[in-house]
Formats: structure tokens, C-alpha cells, sequence
């Protein structure tokens, strides 16, 4: 890099062309739905552990509808899980089915639509 940085500034060689093929990036499908599928699940553990904090918080403000929190007690969790409901099934299917990216990040991304195409779209003489 220092080499090509003095042999541009002595002119010896041309700026890169951003619109180069070699700058630009292939997304492939897999890594895509593994990005999906990361947000996805770490939304879900932030709901949690939310979810978690607010118990604990009511129960140290001693409110009535506040119960004692034990860890220890495997019930603990199955409440929690079910007052936090999450289907990522659904959401993957709602991707491929449609190719909108419902992501609150964007997933370093410049589009949010246009991932899929939908098979019926493909031959308008059937």
C-alpha cells in the first residue's frame, strides 16, 4: 500500500476506480440468513434478559404483583419464555417469501427490499 501511495502521488500510476469490480463485495444467501438469523436471536436474548430485569426490579420495589425470583428453579425461565414470545421461523419465511429485510439494524445493508424472487414472477406467459 505505501508503494502504490508513493507511485500514485508521483504519478507513476491511476487513482482506483471505486466502481471496480475488485471493491466490490458478493453477499452470499447463507451468510445473509446467518446475519438474519444473529439479529434475530440476539433480539430475542436482549427481550429476555428485559424481561428478567423487570422482574427483578419489581420484586426489589416489593410490588404486589411482584414474586420472589429464584434462579435456581427451572419454572423461573418457562414463565419468562412465555411472557416473551418470539417466532424466528415465521420471520425467515416472511423473507424468503417476500425478499423485505425487517431489520431494525439495516445489517450494514444499503437495500431493505429486493433479497428474493418470487417464482410466479419469473414466466408471465404461464
Amino acid at each position: 500500500m505505501i508503494r502504490k501511495l508513493y507511485s500514485l502521488v508521483a504519478g507513476d500510476c491511476v487513482p482506483d476506480n471505486p466502481d471496480s469490480t475488485q471493491h466490490h463485495e458478493i453477499l452470499l444467501g447463507g451468510f445473509l440468513y446467518l446475519q438474519i438469523l444473529k439479529e434475530r436471536i440476539d433480539d430475542y436474548l436482549s427481550g429476555v434478559r428485559q424481561q428478567i430485569m423487570s422482574d427483578l426490579r419489581a420484586e426489589a420495589n416489593k410490588l404486589p404483583r411482584a414474586k420472589p425470583v429464584n434462579f435456581h428453579d427451572k419454572r423461573v425461565f418457562a414463565q419468562v419464555f412465555q411472557k416473551y414470545h418470539f417466532d424466528l421461523g415465521n420471520k425467515m419465511i416472511y423473507f424468503l417469501a417476500t425478499g423485505n429485510l425487517n431489520s431494525a439494524s439495516g445489517l450494514d445493508l444499503q437495500q431493505v427490499t429486493g433479497y428474493t424472487i418470487v417464482a410466479e414472477k419469473l414466466n408471465f406467459l404461464r
